[in-house]
C-alpha cells in the first residue's frame, strides 16, 4: 500500500507542473504569509495556504500567536539547507509558485514527492492546504486535523467569509494591507512597493516601501475604515475597496484609501487587475509625486529579483 501511495503521490507532482516550469536552487529567506526568498525572487509554496505572521489563535483563555508559530517552524524547516523549487505562474494569478524540496534529494526521485516542503507544513498542522492550483495536501490536511497536530489544537480566529463589507479600527500591516479585526485585506487594484524595496534619486536611496506603508497609516490614524470586500479570479487573498467610515468614500472612487495611495504617488495602478486608477496615476506621474520623484522597479519586477 505504501508503495502504491507513493506512486499516486508521484504521478500527482508531476500533473502539478507543467514540463516548462522553471527551476531555482538556492538557500531561502523565510517572509510571512509561507513566502520563501530565493535568488531575490519571491516563491509561495504550492498548494499551501499558510497563515500571516500577526494571526492568532485561541487556547483555553489565551491567545497564541500562532502565526509567527508557523512562520518559525517554515524557517526550521529551511534552515541551513540548499532548495530545489520547481516555479510556475499561473493564468489570473501574479505570484510565483513552487514546488520546493531539499537539493539534496534527487530532482526525479519519487523520495521528492514525501519531502516537499509544502507537504511537510501542511501535514505539521501549521498551514491550510490549498486547493487553487493542486488538490495534492488535502489528504495531509486532513490528517493533521484529525491527530490535532499545530493549529488544529487551537481556535483559530478568522473572518467571516461570506461578509461583503467590513468597518471597524484599522491597522497596517504593510503597504497594500489593512487588519481589521481578524481579517486582513488588501487594497484592490494598486500595488506598491514592498517593505524592503528601496528607490533612488540623485545617488541617494531610500525605503520607498516604508514610506508607502507610512503614507497608508497616515490616512486612517484616528478613524475608522469601511471596506467593500472583492475577489480576484485566481487569487484566494481578500481584497477591498476602502475608505474612511461615514465619510460616502466608497461612492466614489476617488475618496477612497486605494485612490488616495496612488494620486499621492505612493502606489501604482494594478492593471492587470483593473483600469480603475491609470489616469490617478498618470496625473501623480506627471506632477512626479511620490514614487515618481525617483528610479524605482515596479513591485513584480523586484519580487522577481530584477536588481534595483
Amino acid at each position: 500500500m505504501a508503495v502504491i501511495r507513493l506512486v499516486t503521490l508521484f504521478a500527482a507532482m508531476l500533473l502539478a507542473f507543467p514540463a516548462t516550469a522553471e527551476r531555482i536552487t538556492g538557500s531561502a529567506r523565510v517572509l510571512s504569509g509561507g513566502i520563501l526568498v530565493i535568488g531575490g525572487q519571491w516563491i509561495y509554496p504550492l498548494g499551501v495556504w499558510a497563515l500571516e505572521d500577526y494571526e492568532t489563535c485561541g487556547l483555553d483563555d489565551f491567545e497564541v500567536p500562532c502565526g509567527r508559530i508557523a512562520m518559525g517552524m517554515l524557517a526550521a524547516m529551511v534552515a541551513g539547507k540548499q532548495l530545489t523549487c520547481d516555479v510556475e505562474q499561473f493564468p489570473d494569478d501574479t505570484r510565483l509558485w513552487g514546488y520546493c524540496t531539499d537539493a539534496a534529494v534527487e530532482p526525479d526521485s519519487p523520495i521528492r514527492v514525501l519531502n516537499n516542503l509544502g507537504r511537510r507544513l501542511v501535514a505539521s498542522g501549521w498551514a491550510f492546504a490549498d486547493t487553487q492550483h493542486t488538490q495534492e495536501f488535502l489528504g495531509d490536511a486532513r490528517a493533521g486535523e484529525v491527530a490535532g497536530r499545530g493549529m488544529w489544537s487551537m481556535r483559530r480566529h478568522t473572518p467571516d467569509s461570506v461578509q461583503k463589507q467590513v468597518t471597524g479600527e484599522a491597522r497596517v500591516v504593510d503597504e497594500t494591507t489593512l487588519l481589521i479585526g481578524n481579517a486582513p485585506i488588501r487594497q484592490y487594484g494598486i500595488e506598491a512597493p514592498e517593505l524592503g524595496q528601496r528607490c533612488e534619486r540623485n545617488g541617494h536611496r531610500i525605503a520607498c516601501g516604508v514610506l508607502a506603508r507610512a503614507h497608508l497609516t497616515s490616512l486612517i490614524i484616528g478613524d475608522a475604515v469601511t471596506c467593500e470586500l472583492r475577489r480576484v479570479t485566481g487569487d484566494d487573498r481578500v481584497f477591498g475597496v476602502c475608505g474612511k467610515a461615514g465619510t460616502g468614500a466608497l461612492e466614489g472612487m476617488a475618496g477612497t484609501l486605494n485612490g488616495l495611495m496612488v494620486e499621492a504617488g505612493w502606489a501604482l495602478a494594478a492593471t492587470d487587475i483593473t483600469d480603475t486608477y491609470v489616469s490617478v496615476e498618470q496625473s501623480a506621474q506627471s506632477s512626479r509625486r511620490g514614487l515618481w520623484g525617483y528610479q524605482f522597479l515596479r513591485p513584480a519586477e523586484w519580487r522577481r529579483g530584477a536588481q534595483e
